[in-house]
């Protein structure tokens, strides 16, 4: 009897133990979204952070989206990391390279923005292959709340800054700032 007690709970503990390694271990709350273009005619971007509730908060805001994108339109994403959320922002190992937006399309683009944005934008789902043109229209966020797929699941406690360079016909510039804290279980 002591047996097969003693077998159940070291295979509870494993499978508890599975969960616990495969969830991130932090959380974030959402400090504020920026966006500038260098021609709003042709794309305008308008982001803000919404409490959802008493410590709960989304992002929302729109991008529009009215220009043909090109070969030669690059990007890049940046991530920093800052102690104080001040000037101390240090660039941390987790950047994108800057690249071009087909590639980073057909690499990052499911996995990271359609697996978190997804579920609450119209953006585009291509699926596993990316085919251009990349489609113009008004792509609306409603109360983002990113899950983190696709994402460290270890992140030191401190004040994250993302910068997302997109240059060619247009130049524009996403930057979203987060705190990130460690999960309490």
């Amino acid at each position: 009897m002591f047996s097969h007690l003693l077998v159940a709970s070291g295979a509870a503990f494993i499978v508890l133990c599975g969960i616990c390694a495969a969830e991130r271990s932090w959380e974030y709350e959402p400090k504020s979204v920026t966006g500038t273009s260098s021609d709003e005619e042709k794309l305008k971007l308008s982001f803000r952070v919404d409490r959802v509730s008493r410590g709960e908060y989304a992002v929302s805001g729109e991008i529009n989206w009215n220009y043909d994108v090109h070969d030669d339109t690059m990007i890049e994403a940046l991530c920093y990391r800052s102690n104080t959320g001040g000037n101390d922002y240090k660039l941390t190992p987790w950047s994108i390279p800057y690249q071009k937006l087909d590639d980073f399309l057909e690499k990052f683009y499911e996995n990271l923005i359609v697996k978190n944005v997804g579920h609450c934008s119209n953006i585009p789902k291509f699926g596993k292959k990316y085919t251009p043109p990349w489609p113009k229209n008004r792509y609306i966020f409603d109360r983002c709340v990113i899950n983190g797929d696709g994402f460290p699941e270890t992140a030191p406690d401190g004040f994250y800054k993302v910068v997302a360079n997109i240059t060619g016909e247009v130049q524009w510039v996403l930057t979203f700032v987060v705190k990130v804290t460690t999960k309490l279980f």
